[in-house]
C-alpha cells in the first residue's frame, strides 16, 4: 500500500469514529433546518460561521427572490447549510427548480445525509449532491455538475481558508455561472488565511465585477483563535467580468 493510500485509509477510519451530532436550527421564517455535524472528522463536516447568515442575507437582499425558480449551486458545501437553509426558508413559489450541493468525494456521504435530513422541509424539491473538488476536478466531474447547463446562482460560504485556494474557487465559480448569473460568497477573517477583504478582492476581480458588498455582524466566539475574527463576515455579490 502506498503512503498516500495508507494515510487516506487512516483518515477514513478517523472520520468514521467521530460521533454524529444532530442540531435543529430555527430559521428567520420559523421553519427548521436540521444539520448533522461530525466535529473533528473533516473541516467540512462542521457548521461554519458564515453559512446560516449567508442564507438569511440572500432573502434579506431580495436576491433569492429574484433568482427563484432557477438553478442554484453551492461550492464547498460542507454540511450544505447555506443552500439548504436558503431553500427551506423560501416561500414555496421561490424554491429553486434545482439545488446542487457539491463537496470533495470523501465528504459526499456526510453532505447527502444532511440533504436527506431536510428532504421533508424542502417539499421534495430537486436537490442533488455531487462530488466536486474544485481544486482538482476532472472533466467528468464537471460534466456531472453542469448536466443541464450552468447556474443562475452560485454560493460559497466560508469554504476557503487559505488565499492560494481562492483563485481555484473563483475559476470554479466562473466555470459554473451562467453569463447573467450571480456568484455570492461569504467569509470571515481567519488567521494566516484569507484575512481582510483587501487580500481577497484583487483575486476575485480577475474574473468578476463586484455588484454589492456587505458586512454582517455575527455571534462569534468571545475569544477567537489567534489572528481570526468571526464576529463579522463579508458578503460579495459578483457578476462575470465581460
Amino acid at each position: 500500500m502506498s503512503a498516500n493510500a495508507w494515510l487516506a485509509e487512516l483518515n477514513a477510519a478517523r472520520q468514521a469514529r467521530q460521533p454524529a451530532v444532530r442540531h435543529t436550527h430555527t430559521l428567520h421564517n420559523g421553519r427548521e433546518l436540521v444539520i448533522i455535524q461530525k466535529h473533528g472528522a473533516h473541516l467540512g463536516s462542521s457548521l461554519w460561521h458564515a453559512a446560516l447568515p449567508l442564507a438569511h442575507y440572500l432573502h434579506a437582499s431580495g436576491l433569492w427572490r429574484r433568482r427563484s425558480g432557477r438553478r442554484v449551486l453551492e461550492l464547498g458545501a460542507g454540511c450544505g447549510a447555506a443552500g439548504l437553509a436558503a431553500a427551506i426558508s423560501a416561500d414555496s413559489a421561490e424554491m429553486p427548480e434545482l439545488l446542487v450541493l457539491t463537496e470533495k468525494p470523501e465528504l459526499v456521504p456526510h453532505l447527502r445525509a444532511n440533504a436527506d435530513a431536510n428532504a421533508a422541509a424542502l417539499d421534495d424539491r430537486a436537490v442533488r449532491v455531487l462530488p466536486l473538488d474544485w481544486v482538482a476536478a476532472s472533466a467528468e466531474d464537471w460534466d456531472r455538475v453542469l448536466a443541464g447547463g450552468q447556474f443562475d446562482l452560485v454560493l460559497a460560504a466560508d469554504c476557503v481558508y487559505e488565499l492560494p485556494l481562492l483563485k481555484a474557487l473563483a475559476d470554479a465559480a466562473a466555470r459554473a455561472l451562467a453569463p447573467d448569473g450571480v456568484f455570492v460568497c461569504g467569509f470571515c477573517r481567519r488567521g494566516g488565511a484569507l484575512c481582510p477583504p483587501s487580500a481577497i478582492e484583487p483575486v476575485l476581480l480577475e474574473r468578476f465585477d463586484i455588484a454589492e458588498r456587505a458586512t454582517l455582524a455575527l455571534d462569534g466566539p468571545a475569544t477567537p483563535a489567534a489572528g481570526s475574527d468571526t464576529s463579522a463576515m463579508t458578503v460579495l455579490q459578483l457578476t462575470l467580468r465581460r
